[in-house]
């Protein structure tokens, strides 16, 4: 393949002139591939470009034809007021655009492609893989000028599909032409990248290369379609059993009362079910209040009620108090209980302390029947602590809210009524997979109970099977602050692990610990 076999393409550049000189602004641009098929569309890319001054009004001088000459062959020159612009006083190098962000870093971008050499773009395509950097105002545009300037080049990359996919986007008969003499995965990657701007463009050429990976071309023509099309997107996307959920959610961004219409109206309540819950998820990531009032319109029933629940727990991360007034005038008890504790789970990393409010409020009937929240009430009228209808509640709570502010969770844990050591030992566990440290200076602070007991023999257990090393010593030391009648279980545990681990350490470490003479002959006992 030759460079030139695709004649290059042009910059669409915008120009803006102020009275007092050539100031300039950042503008977008657009690339054109000049060719007679329809395949020939435009692809607008994704990141800007400098506008250049204007010529003079008086007549152009050979410097002035110059720059007219360069701005049509892509060579251009930056202009002092250009770099000041952009902070700099050089042409932007790598590091230069990388440390920027924002708009900064879109228009020293700009800067960067059009005097970039493909040493440069190199440069800056390992540092984005490096990195793990990928925005499409860097990407898509680094791509996309590199086939531009070395089409060969570009495509003799490692990532060389994302260079079949720029091409695409420049020149798409000359991207199917070269990607169909490379292999399979180049013309999929090429043909996906049409799709992407003109989906029935990519369905004929499916037609005509029966042979590509079908599905990855789908996910680009879905891609496409959707932004035009929605409706037919999803039909599509039903039709071939692919992109379902990503075409819905994509659906509801932009018409989100056509899409729960027509998801309302799916005859099969399997799929009715599946793709309200596509839809509705999406709503609440972005609306959760107008979400909340679509599913109080659906028919009463499980989903209605899980629904809601959803919605409420979105809602809660925006506006606690809305979420709490609307969960507890929910008429059902069951729905109202759920609802809550959903709300406190949701509310663990941003608002710790009302989360565990809500938490140590759920308590039902002196019936004693547990409910999905911290705490239940037995038969005679005392508030205990454990794990409730939903075994994983009390556990996903402790880790959100151990995450968000572990010190002040634990003396939350802490000071909870009468039976809440049955969570401590976890507690110490999810802490000290965070802060091992921290977690082990809050609990030499904590005063002796039952609390303090269950949560030295977490911390133990957690130190016995530590990674990458277990710290035995470690585990030995907190066997022995535990109380007496509690080190013997422990110690017997540390010492069976640590000999199954390094039996001689085990056995020689016995000296070094302040062990009654009946633990270490009990222990020696078990080591030989």
């Amino acid at each position: 393949m030759s460079p030139n076999s695709m004649k290059p393409g042009r910059l669409l550049l915008s120009l803006l002139s102020f009275a007092a000189g050539a100031a300039v602004t950042l503008v977008s641009f657009s690339w054109f591939s000049p060719v007679s098929s329809g395949l020939g569309k435009r692809s607008e890319a994704a990141f800007p470009v400098l506008p250049v001054p204007p010529a003079g009004a008086e007549s152009r001088s050979e410097a002035g034809e110059k720059a007219e000459a360069d701005r049509e062959t892509g060579n251009f020159h930056l202009a002092p007021e250009l770099l000041g612009l952009a902070g700099l006083s050089a042409p932007p190098t790598v590091e230069d655009v990388l440390r920027a962000g924002g708009l900064d870093r879109q228009l020293r971008m700009a800067l960067f492609l059009q005097n970039a050499t493909t040493a440069d773009l190199k440069a800056m395509m390992d540092r984005c893989l490096d990195e793990n950097i990928n925005e499409p105002g860097l990407t898509e545009g680094l791509w996309l000028r590199w086939v531009e300037i070395d089409r060969e080049d570009a495509l003799r990359q490692p990532q060389f599909m994302a260079a079949f996919g720029a091409l695409a986007a420049l020149d798409p008969e000359g991207a199917v032409a070269a990607a169909a003499k490379e292999g399979r995965a180049s013309l999929s990657a090429a043909m996906a990248a049409i799709g992407r701007s003109d989906h029935t463009a990519a369905l004929a050429l499916l037609k005509q290369y029966p042979e590509v990976d079908v599905h990855a071309v789908w996910e680009g023509i879905l891609e496409g379609w959707r932004k035009t099309d929605p409706a037919g997107a999803v039909a599509a996307a039903l039709e071939k059993g692919l992109g379902l959920k990503e075409t819905v959610e994509s659906w509801t961004i932009s018409d989100p009362s056509a899409a729960l219409a027509w998801a309302k109206n799916q005859e099969n309540p399997a799929r009715r079910r599946q793709v309200l819950e596509m839809a509705l998820g999406q709503l609440m990531a972005a609306d959760p209040a107008t979400a909340l009032r679509e599913t109080g319109e659906l028919p009463p029933g499980r989903l209605r009620s899980e629904l809601t629940g959803k919605a409420l727990t979105a809602l809660a991360r925006t506006d606690a108090s809305a979420a709490l007034e609307a969960a507890r005038a929910l008429p059902n008890p069951v729905d109202r209980r759920k609802a809550l504790a959903g709300i406190s789970v949701g509310l663990a990393s941003s608002d710790p302390a009302l989360a565990l409010q809500i938490g140590t409020d759920l308590v039902v009937s002196p019936a004693g029947r547990a409910v999905a929240g911290w705490t239940y009430q037995s038969a005679d009228g005392s508030v205990k602590f454990g794990q409730l209808e939903n075994p994983n509640f009390t556990l996903e709570m402790m880790g959100q809210l151990m995450a968000a502010a572990p010190e002040a969770s634990a003396d939350a844990f802490a000071a909870l009524p009468e039976g809440a050591s049955v969570q401590a030992g976890a507690m110490m566990q999810t802490w000290a997979n965070r802060d091992p440290e921290a977690a082990s200076r809050w609990l030499r602070g904590l005063p002796e109970g039952s609390f303090r007991n269950t949560a030295i023999a977490g911390l133990t257990d957690w130190l016995l099977h530590a990674s990458p090393e277990p710290d035995f010593d470690a585990a030995v030391a907190w066997s022995l602050a535990a109380p007496p009648e509690q080190q013997g279980g422990l110690l017997m545990s540390t010492f069976q692990t640590w000999k199954a681990e390094n039996p001689e350490a085990a056995r020689a470490a016995l000296d070094r610990y302040p062990l009654t003479p009946e633990q270490r002959e009990l222990f020696l006992l078990v080591l030989q």
